[in-house]
């Protein structure tokens, strides 16, 4: 599991707690070595991964990938991801 950081200027409603797997995080790890080497965040190597989110102490599954093509953000150790998730569901 990734630790959750968050800025002073987010309301609790404005933070996602994103839960993922060991292997997750190492490929993700993996994958921002290789977008920066590469200079953008190429599609087909940016796959959807399965992941869960908190929602009011319940686990709910997902799928993410990094937004965006530009490597920019990951030089600065940050980045962003775009979500997927069905369509009912407490959100």
């Amino acid at each position: 599991m990734i630790p959750v950081f968050t800025s002073p200027d987010l309301g609790h409603s404005n933070v996602v707690d994103l839960r993922l797997s060991g292997s997750d995080a190492k490929s993700m790890n993996d994958k921002i070595k290789e977008f920066k080497q590469l200079g953008f965040i190429k599609d087909e190597l940016n796959p959807w991964r399965k992941g869960k989110i908190v929602e009011n102490r319940k686990l709910i599954k997902i799928k993410f990938k990094f937004h965006g093509t530009s490597p920019s953000p990951l030089y600065k150790n940050a980045f962003s991801f775009k979500f997927k998730h069905k369509k009912k569901g407490p959100y």
